[in-house]
């Protein structure tokens, strides 16, 4: 059964952040199967790919926006 690159949204943005420390990791670590089963998953379709793509460009636009002060309200990020 052929899964859609949204079936494990999570494990995609694991991959996202650590891809490019990955190697080192693993050879720090002594761990060289670390992600490698995610790895596969990601790397061996063009979804997986664009994925990537999407979700660390989501990232950098995150990170470029200004923190807002958490307001006193309770529940109040439900309002609106």
């Amino acid at each position: 059964m052929r899964r859609s690159p949204t079936h494990a949204a999570g494990n995609y943005f694991v991959y996202s952040i650590m891809q490019p420390y990955v190697e080192e990791f693993r050879q720090k670590a002594n761990a060289p199967e670390f992600l490698k089963n995610v790895q596969k998953v990601v790397e061996s379709s063009p979804e997986g790919k664009e994925r990537i793509t999407v979700i660390r460009k989501r990232m950098a636009e995150f990170a470029r926006c200004e923190p807002r002060q958490p307001s006193r309200e309770p529940n109040s990020i439900l309002a609106n």
